[in-house]
């Protein structure tokens, strides 16, 4: 296949998310302030997952996850750490990811096995060898101690500590004192997201230079990787237990996802609202939400404990543990490289002809009929990263591929206003406010290279 010419956006900046704190970029006029409305106007028809992810993007921490179980068909091998710095992954609908493979890995590896493309080759980096990657990675084990949270901007929650029991059941038991008997949080707000780590949570970054490695590596396979998940069948394959993964997946062409960096924990609690109820209305008064969130023990004590929502009012809540292998394989936040296509005639035949499902009928005869039932079109999962990656091939006819990295966007988005898809989804939004801000800060806005098929 002739080698297409593949231009990207430019080479990642430097990775705020472990080197820094802050995301503040000095290029941002200080004129440039996305505030939080007071009103919830177009938040309370959004899921429950994209409702949580536009309130809790805003505080830096990358991309929120809503639920971070993994899926009881991947490998063991994979289910036991959870994600890694290298995982190509698609979004999904409700809130969490579907892995794929992982770009830093051999072919033969486990989590690997039936999952990468053809004539595969793995960037030559290893970030999951803990004893030869303090140059690779920046690992901080607490980044987030026992009975902390993370709540949206300008949510106003409330904390308070449930007393512990005084039980020797309880004080031999693995729950954290900062948790106490449960942790109660309330606010008034009317919209707010509350991510709750009873246990703690650790942050994994890939180190720049290496990130800079993965991103030319993306900028280099980006186009062979959407044409194997997309493309047809391989019917040459000898073992038919060998499953046909990667094929005929139909993702959009701004699916795919490269990761360099993540926070994980072993359990967590998270919660989201947006009211439809006006403030200060006489009729309805403010709704105050509360959440509880208590541990219940485990039968063995050396076991960890689970934790529910005891209590919850006027609130979406969910919860997350890994009581299987009693590790931090739960993933929290989410960031990496968002890689868009070029949709070719091909690309966007397969997303308009979407596969139909066979329903079974019958008639007085009791003769099986078989009715073609056309699929909905499948709902394009939310992330900011896609507006500015959109913005590139809509205003540059020679690029291929574009790519952006979320401290991209976590430079520019203060609040969740600017989060609305009324805003970021608004053309002259994003040109005048958030794409200059964001290219402005490199030195080459735009980066030519080849992009050979694998």
């Amino acid at each position: 296949m002739t080698a297409k010419t593949a231009i990207s956006q430019t080479s990642p900046s430097r990775s705020n998310s472990s080197d820094s704190d802050d995301f503040t970029s000095p290029l941002i006029p200080s004129n440039f302030v996305a505030t939080s409305p007071t009103t919830t106007a177009g938040l309370e028809s959004l899921t429950e997952s994209e409702l949580y992810v536009r309130l809790l993007a805003p505080t830096k921490h990358g991309y929120p996850l809503w639920h971070s179980t993994s899926d009881r068909n991947l490998p063991l091998e994979y289910r036991q750490t959870g994600v890694e710095i290298g995982d190509v992954v698609v979004l999904d609908d409700f809130g969490g990811f579907s892995y794929l493979f992982n770009a830093c890995r051999s072919a033969d590896n486990p989590v690997n096995a039936r999952r990468v493309p053809p004539n595969f080759s793995p960037l030559e980096i290893d970030p999951g060898n803990n004893n030869n990657n303090n140059n690779i990675v920046i690992r901080k084990p607490k980044a987030f101690g026992p009975g902390s949270h993370i709540v949206s901007n300008s949510s106003f929650f409330r904390k308070a500590t449930i007393p512990s029991p005084c039980t020797f059941r309880f004080w031999t038991s693995k729950v954290p004192r900062q948790v106490g008997g449960g942790l109660v949080y309330t606010s008034s707000a009317p919209k707010g997201a509350l991510l709750i780590l009873p246990e703690g949570s650790t942050r994994v970054d890939l180190r720049h230079q290496h990130r800079t490695q993965l991103y030319n590596y993306a900028t280099k396979f980006a186009r062979s990787w959407y044409d194997y998940l997309n493309g047809p069948s391989d019917t040459s394959r000898q073992d038919p237990r060998q499953p046909q993964f990667g094929r005929q997946l139909q993702i959009p062409s701004n699916a795919i996802y490269l990761i360099t960096g993540y926070d994980k924990a072993r359990a967590y609690g998270a919660a989201c609202f947006a009211h439809e109820y006006p403030q200060n209305d006489s009729q309805f008064g403010d709704p105050e939400v509360e959440l509880e969130l208590k541990p219940i023990l485990p039968r063995s004590f050396r076991s960890t404990p689970r934790y529910t929502f005891s209590r919850v009012a006027y609130a979406a809540p969910t919860v997350g543990m890994d009581d299987v292998f009693e590790r931090q394989t739960l993933c929290l936040f989410l960031r990496g490289f968002k890689i868009a296509v070029r949709e070719t005639d091909e690309m966007e035949s397969s997303s308009s002809s979407p596969s139909s499902p066979i329903s079974n009928t019958g008639n007085s005869m009791g003769e099986a009929l078989i009715e073609l039932v056309p699929m909905p079109e499948r709902n394009q999962t939310y992330h900011p990263s896609d507006a500015i990656n959109r913005w590139i091939l809509r205003n540059h006819s020679e690029v291929d591929v574009a790519i952006t990295h979320d401290d991209d966007w976590a430079f520019v988005i203060r609040d969740v206003s600017a989060l609305n898809s009324s805003k970021i989804h608004n053309p002259a939004f994003f040109d005048v406010c958030m794409l200059p801000h964001t290219l402005g800060r490199r030195r080459n806005p735009i980066r030519r290279g080849t992009g050979p098929a694998c």
